[in-house]
């Protein structure tokens, strides 16, 4: 396997968005039952990332899973770990 930084070609993205619909569907559940979060990190000099993703709920009850969609950092601070990138 190999990891390509390129952004996906339309079929790729049907493929990953109709895997979520089908594993949604697998554990019972649909696509309207998903609310979106948002993260924002920033530090004293401003936006550092993001990321954002959907969970699955039963009304006010989310399931134990999370699907990441987005996730993005500020080329300066890329690579140095999540622990080093949220202490001094």
């Amino acid at each position: 396997m190999q990891l390509v930084e390129r952004d996906m070609t339309p079929a790729e993205f049907e493929r990953m968005t109709s895997g979520f619909r089908e594993h949604a569907r697998v554990h019972g559940r649909s696509d309207e039952e998903s609310r979106r979060f948002g993260f924002v990190v920033v530090n004293d000099t401003g936006f550092v990332g993001c990321s954002s993703g959907l969970a699955q709920h039963i009304g006010e009850r989310f399931l134990p899973w999370f699907y990441l969609t987005d996730l993005f950092v500020e080329r300066a601070y890329r690579g140095r770990g999540v622990k080093r990138l949220v202490t001094p």
